[in-house]
């Protein structure tokens, strides 16, 4: 288990490099991040954690847990992937596949279009006041952090049409989805100004919030 692990963080390693280039020359960015692992069948805690974490779930040579059939379906419709190997280097080959079916699908909405591409409006932004762990359950999610913010104007929304950046003074740190607002530990569509809310972006693949920071949300055009 644990050199099939020290190879998953490798190649995360390997893909947060490929992503920080992209970024840098305007491409975008699209990273990997292992945020939790363990031993045994897949669990709905796992499941759980997935969905929390905006995570895919990733088995070497196990399986599934009993009476999960509800929970599996429901972490699916949520968007959770589930990819399974009993071969190490068939599973590396499925994550970096699921990397760049993301970098082309972010390729594809940026591109369609020049027009919708352009039509990006904020819609609303807010300071991060404190940053928490991340965790579902029991479990804590490797270095995922949780930015609890205050909504400064507009309003925070959570959608599919949505993408946030994280800006500390004119620099802009990050940008991509946001795969969690929530308010009072509940999952809303919607903070208005003045509200507070604890937002997860990227699930957990960035976590590097200080204090200070300015999350600005924005719209597509027609979203």
């Amino acid at each position: 288990m644990e050199a099939v692990l020290a190879m998953v963080e490798a190649l995360a390693t390997e893909q947060q490099q490929a992503a920080a280039v992209a970024a840098a020359g305007g491409g975008g960015y699209v990273g990997l991040k292992v945020v939790y692992s363990g031993v045994g069948p897949l669990s709905a805690s796992d499941l759980h954690l997935a969905m929390a974490a905006g995570a895919h779930v990733v088995l070497f040579n196990t399986g599934v847990g009993a009476k999960l059939e509800a929970t599996l379906k429901a972490a699916q419709s949520s968007g959770v992937r589930l990819l399974s190997h009993n071969i190490v280097y068939s599973l590396l080959d499925a994550i970096r596949a699921e990397v760049a079916a993301a970098r082309e699908q972010g390729a594809a909405a940026s591109a369609g279009g020049g027009a919708a591409a352009a039509a990006l409006v904020e819609v609303g932004s807010a300071e991060v006041l404190a940053t928490f762990p991340l965790t579902s359950g029991s479990k804590r999610i490797k270095d995922g952090r949780i930015a609890g913010v205050r909504v400064l104007s507009g309003e925070l929304t959570h959608g599919s049409s949505e993408l946030w950046r994280v800006l500390r003074g004119d620099e802009v740190l990050w940008e991509g989805p946001a795969s969690s607002l929530r308010q009072h530990k509940q999952d809303v569509g919607a903070v208005a100004a003045g509200g507070e809310a604890g937002v997860v972006l990227g699930g957990g693949v960035f976590s590097d919030f200080q204090r200070g920071d300015r999350l600005v949300c924005l719209r597509r055009g027609g979203g």
